[in-house]
């Protein structure tokens, strides 16, 4: 087989589960509070302070996305910190 007709297989199968990842992350799983990890983050330290930005980054441990949102009451209601609260 020639190198360049096995480099193609193989990317198509690679692009086929990044399909199938992409799904599971996207659709199939509901990123539950207690396997999430929160980590939050800031950009303070600015002379203006109207450019201050607040933000969570998630990664969920089941299916390994990861994101970021602002920091709100909403998204501070999940992960890390609400995990520990309930599972220590």
């Amino acid at each position: 087989m020639k190198l360049e007709t096995k480099v193609k297989r193989i990317n198509a199968k690679l692009d086929k589960l990044n399909a199938e990842l992409k799904h599971i992350q996207d659709v199939e799983c509901q990123h539950p509070d207690a396997t999430l990890l929160r980590k939050a983050g800031a950009n303070t330290g600015n002379y203006d302070s109207s450019s201050d930005w607040y933000w969570y980054d998630f990664h969920c441990q089941v299916c390994g996305k990861r994101w970021t949102t602002e920091q709100t009451w909403e998204h501070g209601q999940r992960g890390t910190e609400v995990r520990d609260r309930y599972y220590r």
